[in-house]
């Protein structure tokens, strides 16, 4: 499932300052699916070593994985409505500040902050992802 949100650049009470918004939500048993099926090719198509290695400390590492995928999609999106061509899966990473917050690096961005927000159910991931011009 994919949500687009139409209209958001043109809010008042945005300042001008909101060049995208992106959500996505999908099934963890999904990507769980894609793994059984491609394996290790489905993992170095969509994810960094990085990713990859950090979901796989955990025992069970589908939603992270899920997360992850639905962070990748939602950033595609809002990077698109900021008119960014939004490039390939491996190019958008997640990764955690010092604090453990998760982040997403989107490489050759200018005067630019991303937010990303994470979460899942057992069944299913969403991430969240705003970027925004810093002036």
């Amino acid at each position: 499932m994919s949500l687009y949100l139409i209209g958001v650049l043109e809010h008042p009470g945005l300042n001008g300052k909101t060049l995208g918004i992106g959500v996505d939500l999908i099934e963890i048993e999904r990507i769980k699916y894609a793994y059984q099926r491609f394996g290790d090719a489905f993992l170095q198509k969509v994810y960094s070593f990085e990713e990859i290695e950090f979901c796989f400390m955990k025992q069970n590492p589908f939603p992270s994985l899920a997360a992850r995928f639905a962070a990748k999609e939602a950033g595609f999106k809002a990077l698109s409505q900021a008119g960014i061509p939004p490039g390939h899966w491996r190019e958008l990473t997640v990764t955690q500040n010092s604090d453990g917050i998760p982040q997403l690096v989107v490489p050759g961005l200018r005067n630019m902050i991303v937010h990303l927000s994470l979460s899942h159910t057992s069944t299913l991931a969403i991430a969240t992802v705003v970027i925004e011009r810093t002036h």
